[in-house]
C-alpha cells in the first residue's frame, strides 16, 4: 500500500470513474475503489502500464507502479490516502 499523494489530482479523478464503470468486462473489473483510494489488478492485462497509458493516467503514477512491479514483483498495487509516501517518487498536493 502506497499513498495516494503519489497520484494527480486527474489520476484520482480517473481511477474513480474508470472503478465505477458498470459495463460487463469494464474497467471496475480491475481497478477497484476503497472508499478512501483505490486497489489496482495489475494481473488483470499482459501490459497493465500500457493499458494505463492509454486510458490517461499520468507519468509519475505509472512510474511508481512500474518499480513496484520490476523490483519487487507486485501484481496489486493499493494506492491509499494512509497508505506509505514512498521516498524517490513525485509527491502531489490535493
Amino acid at each position: 500500500m502506497c499513498s495516494t499523494a503519489h497520484l494527480t489530482e486527474l489520476d484520482g479523478e480517473l481511477l474513480h470513474w474508470l472503478s465505477h464503470q458498470r459495463c460487463e468486462w469494464g474497467d471496475a473489473e480491475w481497478i477497484h475503489f476503497t472508499g478512501t483510494g483505490y486497489l489496482i489488478r495489475l494481473s488483470a492485462f499482459s501490459y497493465p502500464l500500457l493499458v494505463l497509458k492509454r486510458r490517461g493516467l499520468s507519468r509519475s503514477a505509472r512510474r511508481v507502479i512500474s518499480v513496484l512491479m520490476t523490483r519487487f514483483g507486485v501484481s496489486l498495487v493499493h494506492f491509499d490516502c494512509c497508505g506509505e509516501v514512498l521516498s524517490g517518487f513525485e509527491i502531489h498536493d490535493w
